[in-house]
């Protein structure tokens, strides 16, 4: 097997299935495409068409699969943690949950749902939202690091970042952002991380990869962390692929004219990724039936103001729903750990 590599403008939906019917006519039998809000729905509809399974290494939190399942993602869902945040803080009044993607399906009695049209201009939602009375509560489940910054920047800009407001980041990289704004204000902040550091096979992993000449890695965020987690899982799954003497993998050919159609085994291909049990930069990597990631590990940071760093109570999580939707879940407990200049403590919540 080898690693067919093609860097294309994923924005585009028209080149990018172009793209797709060419590898798959070379006989590609998985791949790897990235998250685009705009043309995902594109990929998945001709991956469950031609049997091509498909490693995501982004993508939102919302951690619905729909009706396709030739995709594997590498994301997990966060929907979970941010609904056990709300009742760990029992809020039972009005939080309000502001989106910037058609995957905000985020709703509860209590949540007021706000999609953000323009995530540079998003002044007006804020605004309506500051007329209300304190305390205000509000999710923000964005798509990237990009929009947190730049929704974070209009909040302070509408002076929203004092005393009386609660904000809890859905993203996975709260850890990545600068928060130096929100530290005097009074204002509470909670986020999740995901990517371990620290043991002794990232620490070596990341060495190497600083080392890659062709394509500078540079400093570990989540997103450069979910890629290269999804390029081991590929590899795993390829190496379990060749090593198995009972599976005879046969490449369809496709000539102009014909009807594009795959000859191989898709569902096997698809079984052998979602087999994959690994660790790595975003810790435990494993996967359900719909090709989601389970028994993952967040860090929980609570951004308060001058409050010392502290070990809290127990966890406690709630039961997933029977529908498949979200991570099945475990007591986990607050853990006292790293200590990060603009985050006041940590915890450790395992799903």
């Amino acid at each position: 097997m080898k690693l067919d590599i093609d860097d294309i403008d994923i924005s585009n939906s028209h080149l990018l299935i172009s793209k797709l019917c060419k590898h798959v006519a070379k006989g590609s039998i998985m791949m790897v495409a990235d998250y685009n809000p705009l043309t995902y729905g594109s990929v998945q509809s001709y991956a469950h068409y031609l049997n091509v399974p498909t490693l995501v290494p982004g993508g939102t939190g919302s951690g619905v699969h729909g009706n396709y399942r030739y995709d594997v993602r590498l994301l997990p869902p966060t929907i979970d943690a941010i609904s056990d945040v709300i009742k760990y803080f029992q809020w039972n009044s009005i939080v309000y949950y502001l989106f910037d993607t058609n995957d905000g399906d985020f709703y509860t009695p209590v949540i007021r749902p706000r999609r953000i049209a323009n995530i540079s201009d998003c002044y007006d939602v804020l605004r309506r939202i500051d007329r209300g009375k304190p305390p205000l509560r509000i999710v923000l489940d964005l798509s990237g690091r990009e929009a947190y910054e730049q929704v974070l920047h209009q909040i302070v800009d509408v002076g929203m970042n004092r005393d009386g407001y609660h904000y809890v980041l859905g993203g996975l990289g709260i850890d990545e952002l600068d928060l130096g704004t929100f530290v005097y204000g009074g204002v509470n902040i909670t986020g999740f991380s995901i990517v371990d550091k620290f043991s002794t096979e990232n620490a070596e992993l990341i060495s190497k990869a600083q080392e890659f000449t062709l394509h500078p890695v540079g400093k570990i965020t989540v997103e450069k962390a979910l890629v290269i987690d999804t390029i081991h899982v590929l590899v795993l799954a390829a190496q379990s692929l060749t090593e198995d003497a009972t599976i005879s993998i046969n490449r369809g050919r496709y000539q102009s004219g014909e009807t594009l159609q795959q000859t191989f085994d898709g569902e096997m291909v698809l079984r052998k990724l979602k087999n994959v049990k690994t660790y790595g930069l975003t810790g435990n990597i494993e996967f359900n039936e719909y090709g989601a990631r389970q028994n993952y590990l967040f860090k929980v940071y609570q951004l308060e103001l001058k409050k010392p760093l502290r070990q809290e109570e127990p966890f406690v999580q709630y039961k997933k729903n029977n529908d498949g939707n979200g991570a099945p879940r475990v007591d986990g407990k607050y853990l006292e750990v790293n200590y990060n200049s603009a985050l006041d403590s940590h915890c450790v919540i395992q799903y």
